[in-house]
């Protein structure tokens, strides 16, 4: 399962169509993890609140998917299902960091403050005044929230990312 891509147009459009599951997919991810959360500590869904963070991981899933694929399989023109899921693994890896700096990034501009609820493990509401800030909060939070929900968004990435080969393998092949 190697096609080849001949066209450059073929490369964007396929780009383009894993950027647009890329953040479909981080944006559903973040909700199963949140939605399993609040369920795990008995708490009532505070999805209001946590609006930032179902754009964050959209966000930053819009420009992750499309760079790991490009890297792992355009570039090196390799098109597999193992493929596809290793990138849907690692890109959801990766996420996580950037998804949490992104989030309190947002949160310092806007002057939010929310904390999910009383069951989180860390206060969002967090008074950030530098970058350096933001860095460290970022990373504290993306080891905590790879600890307690990284297996869902990691499944949800490897299966995002298989099915994703599998649809451009069949779309290049009808081609």
């Amino acid at each position: 399962m190697t096609p080849s891509f001949p066209k450059r147009s073929a490369t964007w459009s396929t780009l383009l169509l894993v950027g647009i599951s890329a953040a479909l997919v981080g944006g559903g991810a973040a909700f199963l993890a949140l939605t399993f959360w609040w369920t795990l500590n008995g708490q009532e869904p505070h999805y209001l609140d946590a609006g930032v963070f179902y754009l964050a991981p959209a966000l930053v899933s819009l420009l992750i998917g499309p760079l790991f694929w490009w890297l792992m399989i355009l570039r090196p023109r390799r098109l597999t299902l193992r493929r596809g899921i290793l990138v849907g693994i690692l890109s959801s890896l990766v996420a996580h960091p950037l998804t949490w700096f992104l989030a309190l990034v947002i949160l310092s501009l806007s002057r939010r403050n929310t904390n999910l609820g009383s069951a989180y493990p860390i206060n969002i509401g967090l008074e950030i005044h530098n970058p350096i800030e933001l860095l460290q909060g970022s990373l504290v939070l993306s080891v905590l929230s790879l600890f307690y929900v990284g297996w869902i968004t990691l499944i949800v990435g490897g299966v995002a990312g298989g099915v994703l080969a599998r649809v451009v393998a069949h779309l290049r092949r009808n081609r």
